[in-house]
C-alpha cells in the first residue's frame, strides 16, 4: 500500500480513483493480447497500481520550538532596553570625540567653583578658554549651560530606561506572586517597548 501525502493528493490535476480504474482496465484487456504494447499511464497511477492501491496520510506537523524561559526572555529584555538606553545616550552627543566628553566631569566642577568664585583656580577652563580666546567666566557660563542642557536631555532617557524596567519588575512580580499565567508574562513582556520618538 502506497502513502500520498494530503498535500500532494489534493493537488492531483486528475482523478486519481477513476484513473486507477481505466488503468486496470486497460492491464486486463492487455492480458488476452499478443504483440501489443502494454498500457501506460501517469507515474503516479502504475506506482499506486504496482502497490496494490494507496492511503492518503496527513504529514506530521512541524515540532514548535521549545518556548524560552520566561526568566530568559526578561533578561533578554532587560539587555534590550540597556542597549537602546545607550544608544540614546550616544545620540545626545553625537560629535563629541571621547576625550572631550571624559573632561565633562572636571569641566563643570571647575566650572560650579568658578561660578561660586571668580577667584577660584580652574586650570582646566582657564586653558581652554584661552585657546579659544574667550574669559573663563564666559567659558563657565557656557559649560554650565550645557550641563543642563545635557542634564535634561539624559535625564529622559534615563527615566524611560528606568520606566520600562519598572514595567518588566512588575510582570515578573505578577508572574511570581500568581498574578498572571506565564502566557500573559511572555504578552506583556513583548510589549514593553522604548517608546518611538523617545
Amino acid at each position: 500500500m502506497m502513502q500520498i501525502s494530503r498535500e500532494q493528493f489534493e493537488a492531483l490535476s486528475f482523478d486519481l480513483d477513476a484513473e486507477l480504474a481505466a488503468f486496470a482496465t486497460a492491464l486486463a484487456a492487455h492480458a488476452s493480447t499478443v504483440g501489443v504494447a502494454a498500457p501506460v499511464a501517469d507515474p503516479l497511477v502504475e506506482a499506486v497500481h504496482s502497490a496494490g492501491g494507496y492511503t492518503v496520510v496527513d504529514e506530521p506537523a512541524e515540532p514548535e520550538p521549545p518556548l524560552i524561559a520566561v526568566s530568559s526572555l526578561a533578561a533578554q529584555k532587560r539587555r534590550q532596553i540597556h542597549e537602546r538606553a545607550e544608544a540614546e545616550r550616544t545620540v545626545i552627543a553625537p560629535n563629541y570625540p571621547q576625550h572631550e566628553i571624559d573632561t565633562w566631569d572636571q569641566q563643570l566642577r571647575e566650572a560650579t567653583v568658578f561660578t561660586a568664585d571668580a577667584q577660584a583656580v580652574v586650570p582646566l577652563l582657564s586653558a581652554m578658554a584661552a585657546a579659544r580666546g574667550w574669559s573663563v567666566s564666559q567659558l563657565a557660563a557656557r559649560v554650565m549651560q550645557k550641563a543642563a542642557e545635557f542634564a535634561v536631555a539624559g535625564g529622559e532617557v534615563l527615566g524611560t530606561q528606568q520606566a520600562l524596567e519598572d514595567s518588566l519588575d512588575q510582570v515578573m512580580a505578577d508572574l511570581a506572586t500568581g498574578m498572571i499565567a506565564e502566557s500573559e508574562a511572555r504578552t506583556q513582556i513583548a510589549a514593553i517597548v522604548w517608546p518611538e520618538g523617545g
